[in-house]
């Protein structure tokens, strides 16, 4: 139990601290790109550099207690929430995007810890007026487009 509330300690940071040598990415941080390894020995989504979903998994993974990572996240939720619906099965659904919803859900919560009044405020912008971080917004017009959202 004390090391996996170590490890969201370690995964959650605060506004600014930018740990040496990390990269932005769609969802957060990437603190050893190209170096993926699972957050813990059995997960629904194995890591990978190449997918968003995949940071979500890492133990690489950061995610910064600040306005632009928790919109970030949120609008990766709403385009995940959107596509799910095309899952041919419950197995489908449960492996993939509810395991992507799910972490996004455990990370939204331990960044309510830290600012309940912000992340409130920017799910209120992502989910009721459709104000995306710019990346998921591109992705969504992309979505549409392909007619999947």
């Amino acid at each position: 139990m004390g090391a996996f509330l170590a490890s969201v300690e370690r995964t959650v940071l605060k506004p600014g601290n930018d740990p040496a040598g990390s990269i932005r990415s769609a969802v957060g941080v990437c603190i050893e790109f190209h170096k993926p390894a699972p957050i813990a020995a059995s997960v629904s989504v194995q890591p990978d550099c190449r997918s968003t979903e995949g940071c979500l998994f890492c133990d690489q993974y950061r995610v910064h207690a600040d306005a632009a990572d928790i919109r970030k996240l949120l609008s990766c939720r709403h385009c995940v929430r959107l596509v799910s619906g095309r899952a041919d099965s419950i197995e489908q659904y449960d492996t993939s995007f509810g395991a992507v919803l799910r972490r996004v859900d455990f990370l939204l919560f331990e960044l309510r810890k830290r600012d309940a009044a912000l992340v409130d405020h920017i799910e209120q912008d992502v989910d009721v007026a459709g104000n995306l971080d710019a990346f998921w917004s591109a992705r969504l017009d992309q979505l549409f487009e392909l007619g999947v959202a």
